[in-house]
């Protein structure tokens, strides 16, 4: 009988501040055609710390026939980050342009930032069992949870007042996401002939993915930008406030969503092998290999639905031949209900 105990811990300092010649005031600059950007960036992420603590037990022994496993697993992390732009400091704007041509404007909602907290157990048994001097079988259950939260979980997540947003207070988010399942394990080793040179492999596993920074999804105050129209009038390729059109809206507030019937994705995997030992210590496998990932995470703005955009038939300028494009309806511009789901048009094998 073996006890296996272990911990550990990490401790994460990551700045990511700009370049020395990026200076407070400066405007980022961005061609939507070449794909360049100048200057600076429209925000940085500055990650102030991070911490990562794991904690492992097991136990094992060996009872007649079978070799038992048993274990606990318990992680959990905290990331402090900070978003902060330069240009028209403290607030944050970036210039688009189109082949050196104003276009439009995207600003931000920066300077905000948040802590987020995860915590994740997981409990494990799994068993070795040999019926007969010839087959192995394994078999093993899984349970994880997971749960997330931002700052202290219980506090109101407010959004600072700047020239583009005004100030916003929202309910506290906790419980994004809170998630628990099982994940099967089974595998079985068959020698073939009895003398160790011929073996069937077969093995059917799930594992269920981890959804750590979920609640970054729907952070009310996590950093956002809009899209506002450019007529730089003063031709001195400077946006300035007067030029701006109006905004096209931040998708903030606690509108945004996780679907309460939200499960664990996971991936499951088959596999089958044949594995011949040859002469001079040399191994000839052949095998299939499955994998398929299932209940896997998207988002849709369920403010604007598809049939509520516009057809419009324009002529492309490159092949002169008329093709229809949809604009979204106006008057759900700026509307932003975003629901975050397990999606079935995201299955893949």
């Amino acid at each position: 009988m073996v006890l296996d105990v272990g911990a550990a811990t990490q401790k994460v300092q990551n700045n990511r501040e700009p370049q020395a010649e990026v200076q407070p005031g400066d405007i980022p600059r961005f061609d939507a055609v070449t794909r360049t950007n100048t200057v600076a960036l429209g925000n940085y992420n500055n990650i102030a710390e991070g911490w990562r603590t794991q904690f492992a037990s097991s136990l094992s022994f060996v009872a007649s026939n079978h070799e038992i496993k048993v274990g606990h697993q318990y992680i959990y992390s905290t990331l402090r980050s900070y978003n902060i732009s330069h240009s028209h400091y403290p607030s944050g704007l970036r210039a688009v342009f189109r082949n050196g041509i104003p276009d439009s404007v995207n600003t931000y909602n920066t300077p905000t930032g948040s802590d987020r907290n995860y915590r994740e157990h997981a409990l494990y048994v799994q068993d070795a069992w040999r019926p007969t001097p010839k087959l192995v079988l394994n078999f093993g259950l899984r349970y994880e949870d997971a749960y997330e939260w931002l700052n202290d979980g219980e506090s109101p997540l407010c959004q600072e007042e700047t020239i583009f947003i005004a100030q916003q207070c929202f309910g506290p988010v906790s419980g994004v996401p809170d998630l628990s399942g099982f994940a099967p394990r089974f595998s079985a080793i068959y020698d073939l002939f009895g003398n160790g040179r011929t073996a069937l492999k077969f093995t059917a596993n799930r594992y269920l993915i981890t959804q750590m920074g979920l609640s970054g999804s729907v952070n009310p105050i996590r950093v956002a930008s809009d899209t506002r129209p450019w007529t730089d009038t003063n031709g001195d390729s400077i946006p300035q406030l007067t030029e701006l059109g109006a905004s096209t809206g931040f998708s903030l507030g606690t509108r945004n969503r996780i679907d309460p019937h939200l499960t664990f994705p996971y991936s499951d995997e088959i596999a089958a092998e044949v594995q011949q030992e040859l002469r001079g210590a040399v191994v000839l496998s052949t095998g299939y290999f499955y994998r398929g990932h299932r209940n896997q995470i998207g988002q849709t703005n369920v403010a604007v639905p598809r049939d509520s955009y516009i057809p419009l038939t324009v002529t492309e300028v490159s092949s002169g031949r008329e093709v229809t494009v949809f604009n979204q309806n106006p008057a759900l511009r700026g509307q932003f209900v975003v629901v975050f789901a397990n999606h079935v048009g995201l299955d893949a094998s």
